[in-house]
Parts: structure tokens; sequence; C-alpha cells
């Protein structure tokens, strides 16, 4: 089967906002830690060989059980970051297969209305959830496919 795979996900669930300063150093809840071990069967198969993240602990912390698993490193990206500019990533990147973006809602918010507006056959009214994930299908640089994963539990 021809083509590339991006998968866009969301964080896993946060403590509160403003519970915790800075807050690029906010943990994920116990709930969130369920969710990114969660992960590693849900979104572990499709087998990322690269992982992008947000430089915030909460995204850090959704991808490293994915990351062992998988056995790749994961980068920390300040474009992937809150007020980062993930299309500038997204058009640095050579290759976006396999490629996996951990990122916060209005970033991937982002990058999915870029897909949309490039003709791509995504619900863009759909919310990203915490821990959920957008699994692209890429042929000749063009999104032809998406399917939503929603949360694992």
């Amino acid at each position: 089967m021809g083509g590339r795979r991006l998968i866009l996900l969301r964080h896993a669930q946060a403590g509160e906002r403003g519970s915790h300063h800075p807050d690029r150093e906010r943990p994920l809840s116990a709930e969130g830690l369920r969710q990114a071990r969660d992960l590693v069967n849900t979104i572990g198969p499709l087998g990322p060989r690269r992982i992008l993240s947000s430089p915030y602990t909460r995204c850090l912390q959704t991808v490293e059980p994915l990351a062992r698993a998988n056995g790749v490193k994961v980068e920390a990206i300040d474009d992937l970051g809150e007020g980062g500019r993930p299309i500038r990533l997204l058009k640095r990147l050579d290759d976006w297969d396999g490629v996996l973006m951990c990122s916060h809602g209005d970033e991937l918010a982002e990058l999915v209305s870029h897909f949309v507006g490039l003709g791509a056959p995504l619900e863009e009214a759909l919310p990203i959830r915490k821990g959920a994930a957008w699994v692209l299908k890429i042929v000749k640089g063009k999104v032809v496919r998406g399917r939503y994963v929603p949360p694992p539990g």
C-alpha cells in the first residue's frame, strides 16, 4: 500500500492549568499517565519511526511510553509548543512517513485546518480531545484519508 502516514497526537490529560507553575512544566494527571500507557496499544501498532513532541512536560510524558515501546527517541521541538509554529515544522520535514507529532489543542487544530484547506477529507469541526490522534494517509504530498483515533479508555 503506497503513501505515507503522519500521526497528530494531542497530549493526554494533565493537571489543572494554574495548579503548577510554570505551565510548561505541568505534568500529566493520574488519568493522563494511564492514557499515555494505553497509547502503546492504540498508536504503537502504527509503528511510529520518529516522535516529535512539544517540549512541554505533559507532551513529553504522553509519548515516553510509546517511544520506549517502539524503540525510538523523542525529539523536543519548540514549534510544537504552545504558541509554536507547527506549519513551519511540517514544511521543514523531508519525510512524514512514520512521523508522530505530539502537541497541544490549538497547534493540532492549526495542522488539521491546514490540511483541510488543502482539500483533505477530514472532519475539521471534530475536537481533538486530550489523548486523541489523527492518523493521516499521505500520497504524493496530499492527505487522501484521515482517521480520528479517540483517546484510550
